[in-house]
């Protein structure tokens, strides 16, 4: 399904329970929807009482590309924009890498609407833009290959 929220159109899935206490899962960056199926699939099974949104954050999925200059604070708006169109009022919140610094920016700037928060995979910061623009020329003009090696290498400098 999609919502029109903050000048653009973003695609969400509600899953489980009508009426069910609501967790929101955000993706991490490059992703989307798809990243939770399994975990989707597990938690139907094991909290039938709950109701599971996801969504794909702007340029992501099958949400469109921003005409606008994107940041976590306009994707933490979209998020709240969604929550308002569904009549949402709170959600426990988990996010993976982008998704999670997403959620730090709504428990920081919206605890109101966020009842428990879930972190997994982030940081405080996702890197230099010169860093990020260097890595989408590479990957636009000769696909992952050229980065996957590093991608790799900095996951396990950075894990426990």
């Amino acid at each position: 399904m999609f919502a029109d929220v903050n000048g653009t159109q973003l695609y969400y899935e509600l899953h489980g329970a009508k009426d069910g206490r609501v967790l929101a899962l955000c993706h991490s960056l490059g992703t989307s929807t798809a990243l939770w199926d399994r975990q989707i699939a597990a938690a139907e099974a094991s909290f039938p009482d709950m109701r599971i949104l996801t969504y794909d954050v702007r340029g992501h999925g099958k949400s469109p590309v921003s005409p606008v200059s994107v940041s976590i604070e306009l994707f933490a708006a979209d998020f709240l924009s969604l929550l308002d169109v569904l009549d949402v009022e709170r959600v426990d919140f988990a996010g993976v890498s982008l998704g999670g610094i997403v959620g730090q920016w709504l428990g920081a700037r919206a605890p109101q609407r966020i009842d428990r928060l879930i972190l997994a995979n982030t940081a405080a910061k996702l890197g230099a833009l010169d860093m990020w623009n260097t890595r989408m020329a590479i990957v636009a003009g000769k696909g992952l290959a050229p980065i996957v090696e590093g991608a790799i290498l900095a996951n396990r400098l950075t894990a426990p």
